[in-house]
């Protein structure tokens, strides 16, 4: 059975729509005004954060800080750009309740990395991706963990250090030796081009 892929709502392609207006880049507050013009109500824009953030799902958005006067002050603004619709598509849209639940029951109360527990460290569980859903890990019951707030927050840290593109490559196949083949190749490579440079 195939799986179903989540697809972009209205108001993602709107946004992709205003940044298509601006090939040099746009803001975020910039983007809720040109919303506002076509007639986006602001009750309409609350989850506007979380809706750019899915953003990345079906499409390639460039991200980058830049120095910006704001009421005579001068700040760090994000600038976002649209590169192109991404050619493969992974994402299967959000966990259900359901499978969350199972998850964090089978844990036990217990982080699958630190071990500590609800009942004696008072932690709370989360929900993990054990490969990163950016790196095509998917929303099936074998890839889900349940983890502490430190602990997610760690391995979200260290993941973000490495290369998305090449982890991609290094986690497209399902045999742990091929998989460990590319990430020395990959790591090979690397040294290399730190040589030469």
């Amino acid at each position: 059975m195939s799986k179903k892929l989540s697809k972009p709502g209205k108001i993602h392609l709107r946004i992709i729509d205003v940044m298509k207006r601006f090939p040099d880049g746009i803001t975020g507050g910039q983007i809720r005004q040109e919303l506002a013009k076509e007639g986006l109500l602001p009750e309409d824009q609350t989850h506007l954060d979380r809706r750019k953030r899915d953003l990345k799902k079906w499409f390639e958005i460039e991200t980058t800080n830049v120095s910006q006067e704001v009421g005579g002050k001068t700040r760090i603004v994000a600038l976002y750009k649209y590169l192109r619709e991404k050619s493969l598509v992974t994402d299967e849209g959000d966990i259900s309740l359901r499978l969350r639940a199972e998850v964090i029951e089978a844990a036990h109360g217990r982080c699958q990395m630190c071990g500590r527990t609800i009942a004696e460290d008072e932690i709370k569980l989360v929900v993990d991706h054990k490969t990163p859903r950016d790196w095509n890990g998917t929303n099936d019951r074998e890839n889900l963990q349940a983890l502490c707030y430190e602990c997610n927050a760690g391995k979200k840290a260290h993941f973000a250090s490495l290369d998305p593109e090449l982890m991609k490559k290094a986690m497209g196949s399902n045999s742990v030796h091929v998989r460990i083949g590319e990430l020395l190749k990959l790591s090979v490579w690397a040294n290399v081009l730190r040589r030469r440079s």
